[in-house]
């Protein structure tokens, strides 16, 4: 996987209310999603099916994405419109670009139970680099397919200093994500996540629900949050067990707009309105309201 953000984006990302994790110039990044690595995924897997439905696999990363977490943002069906990252990003899949990730799996039919050993910090500053191999953190995730379209799965991890702030976070996943068709080509798709970092004695929770209608030509799609994070996490100070709530509801459509050979050209426009606690409301205002227009060339 390869990503263009820091070319596109610039070193501090792109303006993102209510956002937060990472550094730029060694600052925390505050209402701004992080561009991500140039090499954002480099892996190989090995799969060995042992009969009576039964496969073990091994995979190794550099870098690569830890068993922790449901599919990152970027390659969910649900999110597939949505131009923007979830707020609960750091709460739920961040760890999908890790220098330095091995997993052991089992998989039998409908369920898998997998380990891993990774590199919990996050990618540093410079995008361009492989960043240091170091293998200091653990997760477990199970998954289970109840039924066609659907996917269900809990994961634990503990990261040791995952942004760089010299803690150790425990971080507790769970999610669902139902479709009625093959991918993003799926005309319905449904997530929901909730997702929960422990550190320093601090439990601070969030919940993501993302929804995508699809036609042929135009799509509909919504997401909703609610996350608690550390005023720290705000840059409004050093502390990180004062904790604010932020709810963010998005809705958007997308559309063709045409299309050139294999190139398909869409339009998009979404809003996006944020509710937070009286104490931010002092720097963000009762209820931040935020359009976006955008192209995609797919």
């Amino acid at each position: 996987m390869f990503s263009l953000d820091r070319v596109t984006d610039g070193g501090e990302g792109y303006p993102l209310l209510f956002q937060s994790g990472e550094t730029w110039n060694r600052r925390r990044l505050v209402d701004r999603q992080h561009p991500h690595d140039l090499i954002s995924e480099l892996s190989l897997a090995v799969r060995h099916e042992t009969g009576n439905g039964v496969a073990l696999m091994f995979s190794a990363g550099y870098p690569g994405a830890p068993a922790l977490g449901p599919e990152p943002f970027m390659h969910r069906p649900s999110a597939a419109m949505n131009p923007d990252a979830p707020i609960g990003h750091h709460w739920q899949d961040a760890t999908h670009i890790s220098f330095g990730v091995v997993t052991a799996a089992l998989l039998f039919r409908d369920w898998s139970l997998e380990g891993s050993w990774f590199n919990g910090r996050e990618p540093d500053e410079d995008r361009f680099r492989f960043d240091r191999l170091k293998l200091d953190s653990y997760s477990g995730r199970l998954t289970v397919r109840p039924m066609t379209g659907s996917v269900f799965q809990i994961s634990s991890g503990r990261l040791h200093d995952p942004e760089g702030h010299d803690e150790t976070v425990d971080r507790l996943t769970a999610s669902f994500q139902q479709s009625n068709g093959r991918n993003h080509d799926a005309p319905f798709t449904l997530t929901i996540i909730w997702g929960r970092n422990t550190a320093h004695g601090s439990v601070l929770d969030s919940y993501l629900a993302e929804l995508s209608y699809r036609l042929r030509d135009a799509g509909l799609y919504s997401r909703h949050e609610w996350v608690e994070k550390s005023r720290a996490e705000f840059g409004i100070s050093s502390e990180s067990s004062v904790t604010e709530r932020v709810r963010q509801h998005s809705v958007g459509l997308r559309h063709r707009i045409g299309s050139a050979g294999p190139l398909r050209v869409d339009g998009g426009v979404q809003a996006t309105l944020s509710i937070a606690g009286p104490f931010l409301r002092e720097r963000y205002g009762a209820a931040p309201l935020g359009v976006q227009i955008y192209l995609h060339v797919q």
